[in-house]
């Protein structure tokens, strides 16, 4: 459990600090084992820095609005909430894409699933269902050559974060959100390569939870 003095203590700080010195402040709120790793990742995430040049940049100054991210992410990891929710980004292959509780946060294994399906097809049109996120779409749209993909998703929350995630990632790539079931918002579009990494959602779940039918 994180030490409720230190987080008192470090929220307050309004001097400059260094990534050196943030880092175990920060690890010190998350509380966990591996406070000092979590640490790194989560300012990586908020300050839009891969966690490799977190580690090797000890003596650069943090500007004040990334600190307080910090410092207000890493309580909200502390109480419980996953990074990606705490930090509301996710890294996933080349991207970083916005979260929140409206979509599930994307899985490393998922990247797999883009590796395979830019190995199987890489050109023509390509469609992401149950999109979420948008990132397979967006991974797609970043690493292949296709001339449109389309990513749908039975939830009108999780087009609404696609679609914010398609404006800050790729803004110029062909990739369209649609709401609906499965495929059933492309209205008969051939489509090339088809994609799908849905939930994994009970079958029981499935008849009682009409969004899922």
């Amino acid at each position: 459990m994180p030490d409720p003095g230190v987080t008192l203590q470090t929220t307050t700080i309004t001097q400059p600090v260094t990534v050196g010195e943030l880092v175990p402040l920060i690890g010190s709120i998350i509380g966990s084992t591996d406070g000092r790793r979590e640490a790194r990742d989560l300012l990586s995430l908020v300050w839009d820095r891969t966690p490799g040049w977190i580690g090797a940049n000890g003596h650069r100054r943090i500007p004040g609005h990334v600190r307080a991210a910090a410092f207000e992410a890493a309580v909200r990891r502390a109480e419980g909430m996953p990074l990606a929710y705490a930090t509301g980004r996710a890294a996933f292959r080349n991207l970083v894409l916005q979260v929140d509780a409206r979509v599930l946060i994307p899985r490393p294994e998922t990247e797999i699933v883009v590796e395979e399906a830019l190995r199987l097809c890489a050109t023509g049109v390509a469609v992401d269902v149950g999109t979420g996120s948008g990132a397979i779409a967006l991974a797609l749209a970043t690493e292949g050559n296709f001339d449109r993909i389309f990513a749908t998703d039975v939830s009108a929350d999780a087009v609404a974060v696609a679609r914010e995630n398609v404006a800050a990632v790729a803004a110029h790539a062909p990739v369209e959100v649609r709401c609906g079931s499965l495929l059933r918002p492309l209205a008969g579009i051939p489509v090339d390569l088809v994609v799908c990494n849905p939930p994994y959602i009970a079958a029981r779940e499935m008849l009682e939870r009409p969004r899922f039918r």
